[in-house]
């Protein structure tokens, strides 16, 4: 039945605002797809931009070269007269959702000097998102279990330990033992997100390119873990056992421990970044660095605050919650001067590629947008922007002035 054009301005409006379900969105994804009317949708993206606000950075030549470019399927910018117009030079999904995409999510270019005219990405393979989970559990007995390949169902039994796998991917372990038996979860990079449930009710969610090692059941008077990579935890309350979390140390960065009792809080502790930030959602966590650290050795977090840990400790107070947890959220958050280091260092472990710089970068970016897009799309629109040119060959990204 088609849809009505009520209906359609309701899902446009719910996907603009990022408030649609993921059957809106399957709804929407569908109706663009197979559409033969673009009125709709014309007069609803013409609304968007005759009234979007541009911030005062951007001045109306780049602003137009950025949707030319999007437009235009071959990266050509189609002729058109300058202004607050946008010529409809497009069919269906791709152009829809990447001019959306800029208007809803606020992905802009940070900070530009001239217009040098549109430069398509050299596309001559594309790499796309994580479609799986392909982490790997280590077992105590060094065993490797691969869960892509697995069922639903329990997976193996340590020590009466059960560790089970269900039907929405998530881990879960159930029982106790009489032993600490460790076992490793390492999710690739390249790898959708994966979530588990301790023993204790512990729920971890771990990012592409990281691990966590724990026991299979926590024996003693603490619980710990310890990390690498980046990780999201919702800890159960216990006051008679506090959770730990072991941070590792790297060039330039310290580590540490962090010690809670319940609380939820995320670390990001990949080896290649300057640093490892510990920021705090809800409840209260203690910081401990190495007892040879030159800093104060124990800092204690509240709500909102970020401690950025290298051969120093920095506590930042009002950390963008929303950027931070943008990963768990399956989108890609950059502050408003984000360079291109530390934008590409995500996207390598998201998409599972190698980054090439053939040139110094000195532009900074700034948005947000669905990690769900193939790479083509994410480096697509900060193209259009003149900060980079790009060029994907098999799963090697390169980067030029």
């Amino acid at each position: 039945m088609p849809l009505s054009k009520e209906r359609i301005i309701y899902l446009l409006d719910a996907y603009t605002a990022q408030k649609a379900t993921s059957q809106e969105e399957e709804e929407l994804l569908e109706w663009l797809q197979h559409s033969q009317e673009d009125v709709v949708l014309k007069d609803y993206v013409q609304k968007l931009w005759n009234g979007h606000t541009l911030d005062q950075t951007f001045d109306q030549v780049n602003w137009d070269r950025i949707f030319d470019t999007v437009i235009s399927p071959g990266g050509a910018a189609p002729a058109a007269p300058r202004g607050r117009r946008l010529l409809m030079h497009w069919r269906g999904v791709a152009a829809a959702v990447a001019i959306l995409a800029i208007l809803s999510t606020g992905f802009y270019f940070a900070f530009f000097k001239k217009d040098t005219g549109p430069q398509p990405v050299a596309l001559l393979h594309d790499v796309k998102a994580p479609q799986t989970n392909r982490a790997t559990l280590t077992l105590s007995n060094g065993q490797q279990v691969y869960l892509d390949s697995l069922t639903k169902g329990a997976l193996v039994n340590q020590g009466g330990v059960h560790v089970l796998k269900l039907a929405d991917g998530r881990i879960i372990y159930k029982g106790a033992a009489s032993e600490v038996l460790y076992n490793t979860l390492t999710n690739p990079r390249g790898s959708k997100v994966i979530d588990m449930i301790l023993s204790d009710g512990t729920h971890i969610w771990l990012n592409s390119g990281s691990s966590i090692r724990y026991p299979a059941a926590f024996v003693g008077n603490e619980r710990k873990v310890s990390i690498t990579g980046e990780a999201y935890f919702e800890v159960a309350h216990d006051p008679e056992k506090p959770f730990k979390v072991v941070l590792p140390s790297f060039s330039g960065v310290q580590g540490g421990e962090i010690t809670v009792l319940g609380t939820h809080f995320n670390v990001n502790a990949y080896d290649d970044e300057n640093a490892i930030r510990t920021t705090l959602l809800e409840g209260s966590v203690l910081l401990n660095l190495p007892s040879s650290s030159p800093v104060k050795p124990a800092a204690r977090l509240r709500p909102g605050q970020q401690a950025r840990i290298t051969d120093n400790l920095v506590i930042s107070n009002n950390s963008n919650l929303e950027e931070v947890m943008a990963w768990k959220n399956d989108r890609f958050d950059f502050g408003e001067k984000t360079d291109i280091e530390t934008l590409m260092r995500q996207l390598a472990r998201w998409y599972d590629i190698d980054v090439h710089y053939a040139g110094k970068i000195t532009a900074h970016f700034g948005g947000s947008i669905s990690r769900q897009v193939n790479v083509s799309g994410v480096l697509k629109l900060l193209e259009a922007t003149g900060g980079a040119k790009f060029r994907i060959e098999g799963k090697t990204v390169t980067i030029m002035p």
